[in-house]
């Protein structure tokens, strides 16, 4: 059972993660290049409720169990996966948003180069 927990824990830290990112508490992780930090903006939330999703799974009957597990692990990660490849305009903070408009001959070398803004 303190397995259960310490999964749907795991998946409450990313979301804190993604969340912090987002609101600028880690903000240097939008600009690191090659790092696995850089990911975390935008594989937090998704891959957070995924993992308390196949935590919650472990609670359920055996019939439910199955397609929780499929939708919590492979859902968040295709959906983290879109987010970190193809990051739509509505993930990108507000600071990041005043950062490349005011300031962006300063602000546009950091800037991930795969990170395709649609």
């Amino acid at each position: 059972m303190y397995v259960v927990y310490s999964i749907m824990l795991g998946g409450v830290f990313l979301i804190y993660l993604g969340i912090a990112c987002r609101m600028g508490k880690y903000r240097s992780w939008y600009f690191v290049s090659d790092s696995r930090r850089s990911a975390i903006p935008y594989l937090g939330v998704p891959l957070g409720i995924g993992t308390i999703l196949v935590g919650l799974s472990s609670l359920l009957p055996t019939e439910f169990r199955v397609p929780l597990l499929f939708l919590g692990w492979g859902g968040g990660f295709i959906v983290g996966l879109v987010f970190l490849f193809f990051q739509p305009s509505f993930l990108k903070p507000e600071w990041l948003k005043w950062l490349e408009n005011e300031h962006k001959e300063i602000i546009m070398p950091f800037i991930k180069p795969r990170a395709i803004a649609f």
